[in-house]
């Protein structure tokens, strides 16, 4: 029995990382200074060890809550606070993940559809593209080489025009710049990626009012 055939079809259109494949062939030459994965060229600080050494002995080795334990989302809400000026409640809006991929992963399996398109300016991290391509959604990108690498409420404005069809919903061109310039006002930071996930199976339409 052939159990390739009960796969995920989709997984035919994820592919190792050019930056994967690339830090891997580079890897073993000596002095190569490497700028991949995104790893820090330091080892882990000495009391970070220290911590982990000392909850191995205390046997804190079961299993938490789901979100994580409450002293750490604690200190996740104190960091972004500090550093971002961002306020999240650590009892209901902080979930603890292994890395930024599961983070990544729970996020978009969690709101994305089959036939879903997300908005994602270009260049951008590779870890987007195989998540939403297993759920069957679609990435389109928005290229912002020639403006900097910054995505402007212009380019988002034609990036969701340009996948416009058919009309069931229908918003006037000074409804939707609003709405374009709300999305970039509250969703775009420096510190992190920008996407908008739009259902267009709903058939939005560009009203010729306004």
């Amino acid at each position: 029995m052939d159990l390739t055939k009960r796969f995920n079809k989709q997984l035919d259109k994820i592919q190792v990382s050019l930056i994967r494949q690339f830090d891997q062939a580079i890897s073993e030459i000596p002095g190569v200074l490497r700028l991949t994965l995104g790893e820090p060229d330091f080892t882990t600080p000495d009391h970070v060890k220290e911590a982990a050494k000392r909850a191995i002995d205390q046997n804190q080795s079961y299993y938490t809550g789901m979100s994580g334990l409450l002293t750490l989302r604690q200190a996740a809400s104190d960091f972004v606070r500090e550093k971002y000026q961002l306020d999240y409640n650590p009892e209901n809006e902080i979930l603890v993940t292994i890395g930024a991929t599961e983070a990544l992963s729970a996020t978009l399996t969690a709101i994305l559809e089959e036939g879903d398109k997300v908005l994602l300016p270009a260049p951008a991290y590779p870890g987007y593209e195989p998540i939403v391509n297993l759920v069957g959604a679609e990435i389109v990108e928005i290229d912002t080489t020639e403006n900097g690498f910054v995505l402007t409420p212009e380019m988002l404005e034609k990036a969701i025009l340009s996948r416009v069809t058919s009309s069931r919903l229908s918003f006037s061109t000074i409804q939707l710049i609003q709405l374009v310039s709300l999305i970039v006002a509250n969703s775009w930071k420096p510190w992190q990626t920008f996407y908008v996930s739009m259902r267009f199976s709903l058939s939005v339409t560009r009203s010729t009012q306004n």
